[in-house]
């Protein structure tokens, strides 16, 4: 930044401005650094830039980062919380997030009529939807037992190709759902009102 030190701040460009905003807050060496909405208005490679220097200012520095744009919290930080109503509902790490976010869902893609009592009637199917051209299920999983519920998707995902080639189906795709984190957000605020409204809206 030494080369843009003569220059007015009103002059530079969104992804500097930022850039003097976090040295304003680190002049002083701070044990805490706190930044809102670091992102906000930045193109791509002005994103880029400023998660590689939240990154090497968390080397030396505690930094809480305060933001809506949630796939931008999965890239810079370690730790995720989530604060509904006042009230802290998640406070974990990055990788326990992930573990969180496996999915108990399998999509499949046929080419032809696909009939799902037959899929339903496998076990560990416990709801079937549709979605466009593809079907959703929904497979039973015990609550915090990430490799064996892992273990009982694939063992479904197995008994539906298995189902889908002998009654020629013409199977084309199936894959395992992620939930995001922003799934991860709307499942644990489900009850603010500002969702509901939009869910009855829709």
């Amino acid at each position: 930044m030494t080369e843009h030190g003569k220059r007015v701040i009103n002059n530079l460009s969104k992804g500097y401005q930022q850039r003097v905003g976090i040295a304003q807050a680190i002049i002083h060496s701070p044990d805490i650094v706190i930044l809102d909405e670091p992102t906000v208005g930045l193109d791509p490679i002005q994103m880029i830039e400023i998660r590689k220097l939240i990154k090497e200012l968390g080397q030396s520095h505690s930094v809480m980062i305060s933001s809506h744009i949630l796939p931008e919290i999965q890239n810079i930080c370690n730790n995720v919380q989530i604060i509904n109503q006042g009230k802290l509902v998640l406070n974990a790490s990055i990788e326990q997030l992930n573990q969180h976010m496996q999915t108990q869902t399998l999509r499949i893609s046929c080419t032809h009529s696909v009939d799902t009592q037959k899929i339903a009637a496998l076990k560990g199917v416990t709801d079937i939807r549709k979605d466009d051209k593809s079907l959703i299920l929904h497979c039973s999983v015990k609550e915090d037992e990430t490799e064996e519920n892992q273990a009982a998707i694939i063992h479904t995902a197995q008994q539906v190709i298995e189902l889908a080639n002998r009654q020629q189906w013409g199977l084309y795709e199936i894959f395992s759902e992620k939930q995001s984190l922003e799934d991860v957000f709307i499942s644990l605020t489900a009850t603010d009102p500002r969702l509901q409204q939009e869910q009855n809206s829709d």
